[in-house]
């Protein structure tokens, strides 16, 4: 078995596996991180905008409510507050970890009329 393992061949095939395998994680961090930049930038463009709207709509009263359920509860919660009279003025889905340790949450601001 070691033999074969030593072959020229084996080697090189080896080698280009490993380098191969680098180059993949290498790839996936740099658009995994480019993919969180453009996350964060829209949601300070969707933030600006709501900020924009409370701001052209001064006669209107709201209440406001912040919010971060889990990625596996997301519909049950929205529908709890939905039910409540609460509306989303705000969401931005938010992760921490990498990998299998991932954790999604939402990060919601949530409106209603007083």
């Amino acid at each position: 078995m070691w033999r074969q393992l030593l072959e020229p061949k084996t080697s090189v095939i080896l080698a280009l596996w490993v380098i191969t395998l680098c180059v993949g994680l290498y790839v996936y961090d740099r658009i995994d991180q480019k993919l969180s930049d453009i996350d964060r930038e829209l949601s300070d463009i969707a933030f600006a905008t709501a900020m924009l709207n409370l701001k052209t709509n001064p006669s209107r009263q709201y209440e406001y409510l912040v919010v971060s359920p889990e990625d596996t509860s997301f519909s049950a919660t929205m529908n709890l507050y939905g039910d409540l009279g609460w509306e989303i003025a705000f969401a931005r889905r938010a992760t921490s970890g990498r990998g299998y340790a991932q954790k999604v949450r939402y990060e919601l601001i949530l409106k209603k009329t007083r």
